[in-house]
């Protein structure tokens, strides 16, 4: 199927004098025009669209490394926090081994 526009825009008006073929000609092809800058708006909308979508990507996996980031770095307030969780695992380590090596009796009176 085929424009009645397109016609009208490769084989001018049907009717009319010479005037009124260039004035028909000219709006045809201002219709053109105004036909292929929307189709290029359209081009850039959906690009646009592209490039949020990606951006909103690339926005949660930067947050997904910088908390893994922040998991991972040294702080020095919570290495002295380690360092007296390990030394008080160690005490209760020691206790239980020294309990472990009594015998039955001596457990039993608490001794």
């Amino acid at each position: 199927m085929i424009d009645t526009s397109e016609l009208l825009r490769v084989f001018g008006e049907l009717k009319g004098d010479g005037q009124q073929v260039a004035a028909h000609s000219g709006d045809v092809a201002l219709t053109a025009e105004l036909v292929a800058l929307r189709r290029l708006l359209a081009d850039r909308d959906d690009q646009l669209m592209e490039a949020r979508e990606r951006e909103a990507w690339m926005k949660r996996l930067v947050g997904e490394v910088t908390g893994a980031l922040r998991l991972l770095e040294h702080r020095p307030d919570q290495a002295g926090q380690i360092k007296k969780a390990r030394e008080t695992i160690g005490r209760y380590k020691e206790a239980l081994d020294a309990e472990r090596s009594k015998g039955f009796w001596a457990r039993l009176f608490n001794q």
